[in-house]
């Protein structure tokens, strides 16, 4: 049963991230591994206190076009849950919940999508989330020597694993990482959330039917407190 000690919690969610990590050159099982860990350490008790929740986009929000050869859709219950959280957070604090998006669209250097169709793919996410931050990223390490300027250091910064979209969305947020979280799929996203200080959740969790039931029992029981004052 996972700690309900959000100290205790969110440590041995750094640690987790941590060890994933040190997972580089291992095999793709043992990375899973370690990550469906980290998705067992989310309850609706952690909302309240947050002021923000980076999402990724393939595999978290959508489908991934470039693997199932379909057209871009929305996964299920996506919008509806992020919609239910926000409702539920600012009647429980008074304050927002900021949402921020994150992507990364190296693919184009290979000719997979334009620019244009990437620009329109976070759009039309946005769109759904009601996205108060978004941001891409076109930079790819195995870039063509044409791309030259899309694998330099300083462009790899913002792909993740590494955490310059996370940071550049914070920042201008304003909210402090210890109210900040990312929400995942993969290893890319847990690394770029552990290096830009912050907790991490896998979307198999955080999208699960049981937290779901969760946030939907706690907002049905905050709009009936409302009602009766």
């Amino acid at each position: 049963m996972p700690s309900q000690n959000p100290v205790l919690r969110n440590i041995l969610c750094y640690t987790l991230v941590s060890k994933n990590l040190s997972l580089a050159n291992e095999s793709i099982e043992a990375r899973k591994s370690i990550i469906s860990t980290m998705q067992k350490m989310l309850n609706e008790a952690d909302i309240p206190g947050l002021g923000l929740i980076l999402f990724d986009d393939y595999g978290t929000l959508t489908n991934t076009p470039f693997l199932d050869h379909e057209e871009l859709r929305m996964l299920p219950n996506r919008a509806e849950m992020i919609s239910a959280l926000r409702e539920w957070h600012f009647l429980t604090t008074g304050y927002p919940l900021l949402i921020g998006l994150v992507a990364n669209r190296g693919g184009w250097v290979f000719g997979m999508h334009t620019k244009e169709q990437a620009e329109a793919e976070i759009a039309f996410i946005s769109q759904f989330i009601n996205a108060d931050y978004y941001r891409i990223c076109y930079a790819h390490p195995k870039a063509p020597a044409s791309f030259e300027e899309y694998r330099t250091e300083e462009a790899l910064t913002q792909r993740k694993p590494n955490p310059g979209m996370l940071l550049s969305i914070i920042e201008e947020a304003k909210v402090p990482k210890a109210r900040s979280i990312m929400v995942g799929n993969d290893y890319e996203d847990s690394s770029a959330a552990y290096k830009a200080g912050i907790r991490y959740f896998g979307q198999a969790v955080f999208f699960s039917e049981v937290f779901s039931e969760q946030i939907q029992a706690a907002l049905i029981k905050k709009e009936r407190e409302r009602r009766d004052r």
